[in-house]
């Protein structure tokens, strides 16, 4: 079981836990992830579901525009996770992108 699955394990989410599953089989990690990603993102529609989170899945699946898309939301709702921006590595893959620079500054972690 991965990291993921046990996290949304133990968070009882088992529609994310059945959509990670089915996307490893689909195609590896990449798409269990943004299987993973589209069920939160879908969920969120009914109840709330933390966008950072849902940013979270969308990076690692690689996808950018979704994962900035949904740090936006989460800055727009003034998540708490976003401190930690400038300095988890799950954020790797949007450091170089301008505007995932400008909301690092937005956020108040650069000058």
């Amino acid at each position: 079981m991965s990291q993921a699955q046990k996290f949304f394990a133990v968070l009882h989410d088992h529609e994310v836990e059945e959509a990670l599953t089915r996307g490893y089989s689909e195609g590896g990690y990449a798409r269990t992830m943004h299987l993973g990603a589209d069920v939160l993102a879908a969920g969120s529609q009914r109840t709330h579901v933390p966008a950072v989170r849902i940013a979270r899945l969308y990076t690692h699946a690689r996808d950018k525009e979704q994962a900035r898309r949904w740090l936006e939301k989460a800055c727009d709702e003034r998540e708490s996770p976003l401190t930690h921006l400038g300095v988890a590595w799950d954020w790797d893959l949007l450091r170089s992108d301008p505007r995932f620079q400008d909301l690092l500054r937005r956020v108040g972690l650069t000058p």
